[in-house]
C-alpha cells in the first residue's frame, strides 16, 4: 500500500511540475528524480526500465526527426512565406483571413506537429495580422487552438498519437482513416464557434499588403513532401517511419547548415533533449503506478468488461434458440412424419424424444401446439355420406369413436352405411 501511495504521489508531482515549470525549469527536473526513487526502492525493476525504453525508442526517434524538420523549415523561410500567403489571400476581410489561418494551422500541425504550430507559426500569424491592421485575437487564438485540435489526423501531430499508434499497431494510413471524421468535425465546430464569438472583430477590413511575389523555399517544400510520401509508403512496407523522419531531418538540416540559415547549436537545441528525457522518465513513473496498484484496478475493470461481454454473447447465442423453439412449436408440415403428426395432435406437444433432448422447451412447445390445435367437429350426415372438415395441419386423429380420420383435401367425403350412422368407420373406408 505504501508503494502505491508513493508512486501516485510522485506521478502527481511530476505532472504538476511539467504544467507549472517553476522558474522556467525543464520538465525533466522532477521526472528524473521521481523515476530514480521508484527504481531505488524496488517499485520498478531495472528490467522494466529497459522494456519501457525499448518500447519508446522508435517514438522518440520519430519525434526528434520531426522537431529538426520543423526547425530547418523555419530556417529556410517556410513560415515567412506562409505569412505572406496569409496577407495576399485575405481579400480585404478579416473573416477570410481567419479561414486561411485555420487551413494553414491544420496543415502545419498535421505534418510538423503541434510544437511547430505553437513555436513557429503562431508568431508569424501574430506579426502578419498586426501588420495588416486587424485585431489579432481571433487569429492568434485560432492558431493556438488548432495546435491541439488539428493534431488528430496524423500520428506526427502529437506525441500522444505516436504513443497510441505504437501501442495499437496501426499504420499511418489506418490511423488517418480512423481519425478523419473526428478531425473534420472538430475543425468545423471550432470555426463556427470562432465566427460567432469574434463576429465583431471579423467584420473589420484588412489592409492588403502589396508584394510582387512570395519567396517559396522550394528545397524545404520538396523535402517535406518527400518525407510525407515516405510516411504513407511505410504503411504498406515493413520499414519503420522514424527512418523517414531522420532522413528528412538530415537532408534538410544539412541544406540549411550549408546555406548558413542555421547553426549546429540551434539544430541540437531543436532536438529538445530535456523533453525527450522527460518522456522516458514519465514512462518509468507511470509503470511504477501501474505495477503498484493501478494494474489491479485495470485488471478488475477488464474482468468486469469481459464478464459483461460474456453475458451479452450468451444472450446473443440464445436468440437462435428462441427461434428454434418457435419452429418446434409450429404445426407440423402435412408432408412430414406421421408419427410426429399423431403425437402432436393427440398429446398436444412434440414427441417424447424431442422433450428428452430439450426438456426446457416442453412448456413452450405444448402451449403453442394447444393454441394451434383446431376444434374437432362431429361429422355431418348427408344422404348416407359424411363431409369432413379440413384439419389445419392434416393430422390423423385416433382414439374414441367420435374422432374421425381426416384427409388433406378440403371437402373430403366418406361413405357411411344407412342403418347405423354413428358406427365407427372401418379402416378400409378411411382416407389415407
Amino acid at each position: 500500500m505504501s508503494g502505491e501511495i508513493a508512486a501516485v504521489a510522485l506521478l502527481s508531482l511530476v505532472l504538476f511540475t511539467a504544467m507549472r515549470r517553476p522558474h522556467g525549469l525543464p520538465e525533466a527536473v522532477a521526472a528524473l528524480p521521481a523515476a530514480a526513487i521508484l527504481v531505488g526502492v524496488g517499485a520498478v525493476s531495472v528490467r522494466d526500465v529497459g522494456d519501457e525504453l525499448d518500447r519508446l525508442l522508435p517514438v522518440l526517434l520519430f519525434l526528434a526527426g520531426v522537431l529538426v524538420l520543423a526547425h530547418a523549415s523555419a530556417s529556410e523561410g517556410l513560415f515567412d512565406a506562409a505569412g505572406q500567403w496569409l496577407s495576399r489571400t485575405s481579400d480585404g476581410g478579416a473573416a477570410r483571413l481567419l479561414l486561411n489561418v485555420f487551413v494553414l494551422s491544420a496543415v502545419v500541425t498535421s505534418v510538423l506537429s503541434l510544437d511547430a504550430t505553437v513555436v513557429l507559426l503562431t508568431p508569424v500569424v501574430l506579426t502578419t495580422v498586426k501588420r495588416m491592421g486587424v485585431s489579432p485575437r481571433p487569429h492568434v487564438y485560432a492558431a493556438g487552438h488548432l495546435a491541439n485540435s488539428a493534431s488528430l489526423l496524423l500520428p506526427m501531430g502529437n506525441l500522444t498519437n505516436l504513443l497510441a499508434i505504437a501501442a495499437s499497431g496501426l499504420t499511418l494510413v489506418g490511423f488517418a482513416r480512423l481519425m478523419a471524421l473526428p478531425f473534420v468535425a472538430v475543425l468545423v465546430t471550432e470555426y463556427v464557434v470562432f465566427r460567432v464569438v469574434f463576429h465583431r472583430e471579423l467584420d473589420e477590413q484588412v489592409t492588403r499588403e502589396k508584394c510582387e511575389s512570395i519567396h517559396v523555399p522550394k528545397a524545404a517544400l520538396a523535402v517535406l513532401a518527400a518525407t510525407l510520401a515516405g510516411f504513407v509508403a511505410t504503411s504498406f512496407t515493413q520499414l519503420e517511419p522514424y527512418w523517414l523522419a531522420i532522413g528528412g531531418a538530415v537532408v534538410l538540416g544539412a541544406h540549411a547548415l550549408g546555406r548558413g540559415y542555421t547553426r549546429p547549436v540551434a539544430v541540437a537545441k531543436a532536438v529538445d533533449l530535456p523533453f525527450l528525457l522527460f518522456v522516458c522518465c514519465l514512462a518509468v513513473v507511470v509503470r511504477g503506478v501501474v505495477d503498484n496498484g493501478l494494474g489491479r484496478w485495470d485488471r478488475r475493470a477488464r474482468a468486469n468488461v469481459a464478464r459483461a461481454r460474456g453475458l451479452a454473447d450468451v444472450r446473443a447465442d440464445r436468440r437462435p434458440a428462441r427461434q428454434s423453439r418457435e419452429q418446434l412449436a409450429r404445426p407440423v408440415d402435412p408432408a412430414g412424419s406421421g408419427v410426429r403428426r399423431r403425437a402432436a395432435c393427440c398429446s398436444g406437444g412434440p414427441d417424447r424424444s424431442e422433450r428428452r433432448t430439450e426438456p426446457h422447451l416442453h412448456r413452450f412447445s405444448r402451449d403453442a401446439a394447444l393454441a394451434a390445435r383446431p376444434r374437432r367437429r362431429r361429422p355431418v350426415a348427408v344422404t348416407g355420406q359424411v363431409h369432413l372438415a379440413r384439419h389445419s395441419h392434416g393430422a390423423r386423429c385416433c382414439g374414441s369413436r367420435d374422432r374421425w380420420s381426416v384427409g388433406e383435401r378440403e371437402g373430403a367425403v366418406l361413405p357411411l352405411s344407412p342403418p347405423r350412422m354413428s358406427r365407427q368407420v372401418s379402416s378400409n373406408d378411411r382416407l389415407r
